[in-house]
């Protein structure tokens, strides 16, 4: 304290009269010319090993202030800060490109420079030699560099990778991410010059050249002016040919950096031994920084997901385990839950529209997760479209829930991509801390069998755990292990069950629904294996198998029987997404000779909206074939009525949760005599399913629905009955 006293106190005292004379003297002294530094722009302006700023165009400015007698004052940070500084006006000078979009806010010097891009690749790629092959490409820039601008007016398509600096750039692009960087010539060289990368070279051809010059804000016609006389003096009395010579001349520009560490290493080494231990400390508290950012660089990447800048894997582990010993050491004050979230058909998306649009939608949810919760809440990206969400300070399942729909709520929400409506969907299991967990891998997996509960059951897209769902998970792992051997053996079988006119009691048609007769658990519904497939490529051939056989049962039975009637086939979200639909479909009918109008299509809703367009379009080849199309559980998805009056489709279905104890007087009620307005409005015809009572049978019918399904008139029932009730309709 005694040393700092003697240094401090004879300053303070020495600064006292000099504030005090400037105070006087304040009304003669020109203001300083506040000169605005980009922190990351190397060689021209940047921030040098010893903390000060440095380069080419800092030099430039202090020595016209030198010339013209102006004192010049610095404020630097990142570009984008202090173009908004300099147009709001508390920055007067900057040094830009001199473009015409810029002048419409800026006024420019004579230019002091010239400046060209290039495209820089990794040794052995393919080369990028102009810049109509910079499309599709994913292109390193430094935020807010005008060659984005530049490109983008020129209508090249490519995506944007914006870093810090010229350095970030390079050493992304070294390693293996991304196509290209498109930076300076001058701070790209430089950068790959001290960095030492050898994998980095060059298309060798300079790019969107362009004048550099000293900028103010229009109507500064002084400080312009000022700016001109000065590089005019310099480069007169050739400082300003020395100046650039110092950042630019071929032999200096490579070796500058060491010419001035040797010449401080022999300004130390006259100073004597103190002033090389105070050089020592100072090298070792930049280096301690060094070693802090990097560090810090490397947490965050070890910490976090690439793609979406969440949590990831590793680290939201990490966290329940602590939360974990936490709660076993304090269970009454350190209650957490766990939500693990898988959306619904994301598959979809990337099968349809592509992995870059899969990769957008990803983003969007990690956003819209984080926009769904509080600070007590950890959100990280599982892998692929499943993400993790760590409760701090959540008391019950009640509460838990309360975060779990609020998120199940906002991913219900459809996004747009390419003017295209997606509608993804989620579904969310949930855990609360219990004694019982003594690992993360535990709660996860509970977590994780929850969310399956939750995605086979339409009710809710939210589930908590619970402990019967262990039995049911290893269930399921058999049924998956075994359904490999099932098609094979034939153990895949349809049940049909009637579709009748509700008036006459007339038999219209069958709706085939798969069964699966397992060698050990007897006759399984689709419910019990149907949702251990999903996004898998076991969906798709069950698909294909469940409509050969509906094709060659209705065939046999056409050829039987010569009442009029159809059977009707579910499609899958992995079958829509395939694309072959109507292809596949064609063939089968070709090979057994069913005419199309006895063979339809049953579609749902969140199938159609997850592709709206590329939906669409399958659907209208089918129509064209003469298959027909019905819309399934109409209601219970997300449809837009504009959508719904262009899909080509003729019929609509009821879901059984609107028909199930249908009353007068009541919410199901109103909907469905709403739904039922609406396709007659629309020239549709109604299905309703689900119906088990007459009372049920004459309220749809007194509303106008012309067709059902359901226990009432008889279960899914297998081909020989189905061929019974066919005949008894002839007789």
């Amino acid at each position: 304290m005694r040393f700092v006293a003697h240094i401090l106190l004879p300053l303070a005292f020495a600064l006292v009269p000099a504030c005090g004379q400037r105070a006087l003297g304040a009304a003669e002294e020109p203001l300083a010319i506040i000169y605005g530094a980009d922190e990351a722009f190397r060689p021209y302006e940047w921030f040098n090993d010893e903390g000060r700023l440095d380069g080419f165009q800092i030099e430039l400015i202090r020595e016209i202030g030198e010339v013209t007698g102006r004192r010049v004052a610095f404020v630097s940070g990142p570009w984008s800060t202090i173009r908004a500084r300099f147009i709001e006006g508390s920055v007067d000078v900057v040094s830009m490109f001199d473009q015409p979009v810029r002048r419409e806010y800026a006024d420019f010097s004579n230019p002091h420079s010239v400046l060209a891009s290039e495209i820089f690749i990794r040794v052995g790629s393919k080369p990028i030699l102009s810049l109509e092959e910079l499309n599709g490409k994913e292109v390193i820039q430094q935020a807010g560099a005008l060659s984005t601008e530049q490109l983008q007016a020129l209508g090249i398509r490519f995506k944007s990778i914006q870093v810090r600096d010229q350095f970030e750039a390079m050493r992304l692009l070294a390693s293996g991410k991304h196509d290209c960087v498109v930076t300076t010539q001058v701070g790209g060289r430089y950068a790959l010059q001290k960095l030492q990368l050898q994998n980095i070279t060059t298309s060798g051809k300079p790019i969107l050249a362009s004048n550099v010059a000293f900028a103010v804000k229009k109507g500064k016609t002084e400080i312009l002016n000022l700016l001109n006389e000065g590089l005019s003096r310099l480069k007169a009395n050739g400082s300003y040919e020395i100046i650039y010579q110092r950042w630019f001349g071929e032999s200096n520009r490579i070796q500058l950096g060491e010419m001035r560490q040797m010449q401080r290493v022999l300004l130390f080494a006259l100073a004597g031994l103190a002033f090389l231990i105070a050089a020592a400390l100072l090298w070792v508290r930049l280096l301690r920084r060094a070693v802090k950012a990097k560090t810090f660089e490397l947490q965050y990447l070890a910490e976090h997901d690439s793609l979406t800048g969440i949590y990831n894997r590793h680290y939201i582990t990490t966290a329940i385990k602590d939360a974990i010993h936490d709660f076993h050491a304090h269970p009454t004050q350190r209650a957490f839950g766990i939500l693990f979230i898988d959306l619904d058909r994301f598959k979809l998306v990337n099968d349809s529209l592509g992995h870059h649009v899969g990769d957008l939608v990803i983003k969007a949810v990690a956003f819209e997760i984080l926009a769904s919760v509080d600070n007590r809440c950890l959100v990280s990206r599982w892998g692929g479209d499943e993400f993790v969400v760590l409760v701090k300070s959540v008391p019950d399942n009640a509460a838990l829930l309360k975060v779990a729909h609020k998120i199940a709520d906002k991913l219900k929400t459809p996004y747009t991509f390419g003017g295209k409506d997606l509608y993804i969907g989620a579904s969310v299991g949930a855990v609360m801390a219990s004694l019982r967990y003594q690992s993360a891998d535990q709660m996860l997996r509970d977590a994780d069998n929850a969310m399956y509960r939750a995605k086979a059951d339409k009710r809710t897209s939210v589930r908590v755990f619970e402990q019967q769902m262990h039995e049911l998970a290893a269930r399921n792992l058999r049924l998956s292990s075994d359904f490999q051997k099932a098609i094979g053996r034939g153990e895949l079988i349809n049940h049909y069950q009637p579709i009748y006119e509700l008036k006459s009691g007339h038999l219209t048609g069958f709706e085939a629904l798969v069964r699966w007769q397992h060698p050990e658990l007897g006759l399984l519904a689709p419910g019990s294996f149907l949702p251990i497939l999903e996004k898998t490529e076991a969906m798709r051939l069950l698909g294909e198998t469940v409509m050969r056989t509906a094709v060659a049962v209705a065939k046999k039975w056409h050829e039987t029987h010569s009442a009029e009637f159809y059977v009707s086939i579910n499609v899958s979200d992995e079958q829509f997404a395939f694309g072959n639909l109507t292809e596949m479909l064609q063939a089968l009918l070709e090979e057994y000779n069913l005419p199309p109008h006895c063979l339809r299509i049953e579609i749902t809703e969140t199938v159609l909206m997850a592709d709206v367009f590329g939906g669409m379009s399958q659907l209208d080849e089918l129509k064209r074939l003469g298959i027909r199309i019905l819309i399934d559980d109409f209601g219970t998805g997300f449809s837009s009525l504009s959508h719904l009056a262009t899909i080509p489709a003729e019929t609509i279905k009821i879901d059984r949760s609107f028909v199930h104890g249908l009353t007068p007087n009541t919410k199901n009620f109103e909907i469905v005599r709403t739904i039922l307005a609406l396709s007659k409005n629309l020239h549709l015809g109604a299905v309703a399913e689900g119906i088990e009572t007459a009372e049920e049978r004459q309220l749809l019918t007194e509303l106008g629905c012309e067709f059902g399904q359901g226990y009432l008139f008889a279960a899914p029932m297998p081909p020989v009955d189905a061929e019974v009730l066919l005949s008894m309709q002839k007789a």
